[in-house]
Order: structure tokens, then sequence, then C-alpha cells
């Protein structure tokens, strides 16, 4: 009965703003879409905060049909929106020919989805039932809707004149699927005690990552080198769109006020986001600076022990890898100038006001958030200990200890970060320079001599 509903509801919307947008001239479809759009991914956001048992208890196979389809419909929440606010033929034929297929499969498998989000073992917030399936129908409706409107209004469809649409879209999906992957998918897929992949520091899942994220990187930047400014900040648009869904994704286990997003490579997405939405070269160099450094210290630090492929590891690497791309692809691709000697001026104008925000946000949330018994350690500087475990020589940061009530400051702890982190980026800042000097030399002697030039 609800997969009825919810198609027939779908229907009856399609038909009625498709006579709204024939009738009334007033009416944008553009701006409908648009809205719509961004309307969708919110209510993916909502969705993040409420019960959801398949993420906790769902063991390798259990239920592989679930599974696709959730990872397939949640490439949705950036395949969606890109179609509509670009207009790129990849992003509209996935949307027509893979996310609209995947959203009508996941009605047809609603009271399958929706026994997940009432049974027990839930992170998130249960709700009233009858709400819950408001919400839930009104979300599946919206991933029916966009795609068959964005067809009819942009008159779209896959051009079958030659093979390199359907290839590019048979072939692009399944790399968009695996950037877009949910955290908790490959645990419902994969004994991790089979893999042999190991979360220590320097094991086998650390090594493999950093290559895979070198490799990356290069093969994008080969791939988009030669291609239109309007296709690289469309390409780098939707992986941002899929960083701000990452990063909000943590709150599937439940809200904590120390799950919030603050620490620097978790805050990069919306960085990131604003960055791309209003071409600020002083963010840019903020994010390239303060966010290459502070996701080179996290990915060095790296260690899950004996966890692998479960949420926790998985939603690390996803996140700093989101992080460096960004930055490193927007320079490489030149859709960001150079950092020039203003960059250190821009960089820290954004870090101090960042710094003391995370400071007192930070230490308010270890003083009344016990939810998960441990505590939050944005930059390092809220336990001398952790930072005796990577650097034996500072004991000397603990020595000062102020306590008001369930409030605790390390001063000198916080002193000495806010000093080392601003020296690594002042030194990033200045490699980065001395690097476009030696670059362009090369490219001069390049020009100079045709013989080389043509090796």
């Amino acid at each position: 009965m609800n997969t009825l509903i919810t198609l027939g509801l779908s229907i009856i919307a399609i038909l009625a703003l498709k006579y709204a947008f024939e009738k009334w001239n007033k009416i944008s479809p553009q701006l409908v879409l648009k809205i719509l759009a961004v309307s969708f991914c919110l209510m993916g956001v909502v969705r993040y905060f409420l019960s959801d048992s398949f993420v906790e208890t769902v063991g390798p196979l259990d239920d592989p049909l679930q599974s696709f389809m959730r990872w397939g419909y949640h490439i949705g929440y950036a395949v969606l929106p890109m179609s509509v606010f670009f207009e790129s033929r990849l992003f509209r034929n996935i949307a027509s020919y893979f996310s609209l297929p995947v959203s009508i499969l996941a009605a047809l498998l609603y009271d399958d989805t929706f026994a997940y989000f009432t049974a027990e073992g839930a992170g998130g917030e249960y709700i009233n039932v009858h709400v819950r399936h408001v919400l839930y129908t009104l979300e599946l409706i919206f991933a029916i809707i966009i795609p068959v409107l964005m067809k009819l209004t942009y008159k779209h469809k896959i051009s079958m004149k030659t093979p390199r649409e359907l290839l590019m879209l048979l072939g692009i999906t399944p790399l968009i699927m695996m950037q877009m992957m949910p955290s908790y998918i490959p645990k419902t897929l994969f004994d991790q005690d089979k893999l042999g992949l190991s979360g220590e520091m320097f094991g086998n899942l650390h090594i493999l990552w950093i290559c895979c994220l070198i490799v990356e990187i290069v093969v994008l930047h080969f791939v988009f080198r030669k291609r239109s400014q309007k296709d690289k900040f469309t390409f780098i648009s939707f992986m941002v769109i899929a960083q701000v869904m990452h990063t909000l994704s943590p709150f599937l286990r439940g809200f904590t006020y120390s799950r919030l997003p603050l620490q620097l490579c978790n805050i990069a997405a919306f960085f990131y986001l604003y960055t791309i939405i209003t071409k600020d070269k002083k963010t840019f160099d903020f994010g390239y600076v303060a966010n290459l450094v502070g996701a080179a210290i996290a990915i060095t630090l790296f260690t899950f022990g004996d966890s692998s492929i479960t949420f926790w590891p998985l939603h690390y690497i996803y996140e700093h890898s989101f992080v460096v791309m960004f930055p490193v692809l927007c320079a490489t691709l030149g859709i960001f100038p150079r950092l020039d000697k203003t960059a250190f001026k821009n960089m820290m104008r954004i870090f101090v006001v960042y710094f003391a925000f995370v400071f007192v946000f930070g230490t308010i949330i270890n003083a009344i958030d016990t939810n998960e018994g441990y505590a939050v350690n944005h930059f390092y500087m809220f336990n001398p200990e952790v930072a005796v475990d990577y650097i034996p020589f500072a004991g000397f940061t603990g020595l000062v200890h102020w306590q008001f009530g369930e409030f605790e400051i390390y001063p000198i702890l916080v002193v000495t970060v806010f000093v080392l982190f601003t020296a690594l980026n002042f030194a990033f800042i200045g490699l980065t320079l001395l690097s476009y000097k030696i670059i362009d030399k090369i490219k001069g002697k390049n020009k100079k001599s045709p013989e080389m030039a043509t090796v």
C-alpha cells in the first residue's frame, strides 16, 4: 500500500506541475526544480538524524538488495542537484537513467526499508511513526519527480548518435558510486575479518588509502586538465556537494554535540561550499593552506586498531580524502588562481576566528556532552596526554591546568598548538611559492628548447 501511495502521489505531482508549467507563465520550471533539488538534499540531511537500524545492525550480505538500493539512492543527493543547477548532459543522464530507476526501486522496497526505521538498535532519533511515513514518502516523491520534471523541462534524452554518452553513463556512474559510498555500506557487503586489512597507523589499509588518494588526484587532473573551465567547475562542485553529505553522515549514529562538524577537516566541507558559491579567493587560500596542512597531519596520524571497513575508519578515510582533493585539484586545474604573498594574511584572518570559535565551543562541549564517553579534541588542544603520545617532549603543555567547574583549559597546550599550526601554515605557503618559481623556471626552459618541449 505504501508503495502504491508513493508512486501514485508521484504521478499526480508530475502531472500537476507539468500542467502548471504549461498554463502559468509566471511559474519558472527551472526555479521550481532548483527548489525541489535543494529541498531533497535537506530531507536527506534530516534523515541522518532519524532512527535507521540498518546502519547499526545489518551484517555482511544480510540484505544485499537493500544495500545496493541505499548506495545507489544516496548518490542522488549530489546527482539530482547537479542535473538541475548545471547544464551537464552526464549528470542529467545519470539522474534520468540511474537515479530515477533506483528511486522507483526504493519506492518498491518501501516497507522493507521502513522496517529498519522502526526496528530496535538504531542510533538516530525515533519519532512518531506517522510523521516518519510522511517524511519518507515525501522524500521518495521528490527523488522520483525531480529527474522526470528535469527531462520534461529541458527536453533531455540520452544521445544515441554516438556511443559516447552511453559509455560515459556506464563508466562514470560506478565511479560516482565509489566516490559517494555511504560509510556503513561495506560492512553490509564484506566480512572485514576475511579482507586482512589493518587499521593500524601505516598498516596495509593506511598505505593503500594514501596510494589510492594520490592515484585518484593524478588521474582526475589528467582527465580534466584540457577540459573547459565550465566542466572543471561542474566537477569540483559535485565533489563539494558529495563532501557536505558525507560530512553530516555521522549523525546516522545518533546526535551528540561532540559529533558536530567543528574539527578543521569536518568544517572544510562548508568552507569549500562557500568557496564555490562565492568564488572567493580569500576563503580558497584558507582552505588550500590550513585544510591541506590539517589533513596532512590527520592522514599521517590515522589509526583505528583492528577496525578496517567499519563506519568510523571509512568515514575518516573519505572525509580527509575529500578535504585534500578539493584544494589540490582546484589549484592544479586552474579553477582558482595561485597563492600569492597575501595568502598568509588571508589564511590567518579566517584561522584566528575559527580557532577561537572551536576553542570556546570545544570547551563547552567537553563540559556538557558525556553521551559518548569521550571528549572532543579539536586541534589536539584539549588533552595534553594525546599531545605527549605523538610528541614525547610535549609534557610541558599540561603543566598549567585551569578548571572552572566542568570546564577545563590547558593554556600552554592551546598556545603551543596555535603557534605550531601557524608556523606549519607559514612554511607550507613558503614551499608552495617556491614550487611556483621552480615550475615556471622549468616551463620557461622548455619554451626556449623546442627539442625538450617535444619529449
